[in-house]
């Protein structure tokens, strides 16, 4: 239901550190491309330091907004 595409993904502690995350966000941000949208946007917890650290280093950035839940919006063009 958002003008924006959603990236969503849960990750076990099992599974933490095998490069999954990346995988996915590569997939979602190439899957956006070829479907012409220009952003991509996530929502996450602001005590999840690692999950920022991964979205912030694949170019997401805070959009300066919190979701309903109280995580942080981040958002990254596509353009």
């Amino acid at each position: 239901g958002y003008v924006v595409p959603a990236f969503g993904v849960y990750i076990s502690q099992a599974c933490a550190g095998q490069g999954i995350a990346k995988t996915a966000l590569e997939f979602a941000t190439n899957w956006c491309r070829a479907n012409g949208h220009k952003e991509l946007m996530l929502t996450v917890h602001p005590k999840h330091a690692v999950a920022i650290h991964v979205y912030e280093q694949y170019g997401f950035a805070f959009a300066g907004a919190f979701s309903s839940r109280g995580h942080r919006v981040y958002r990254k063009k596509l353009a």
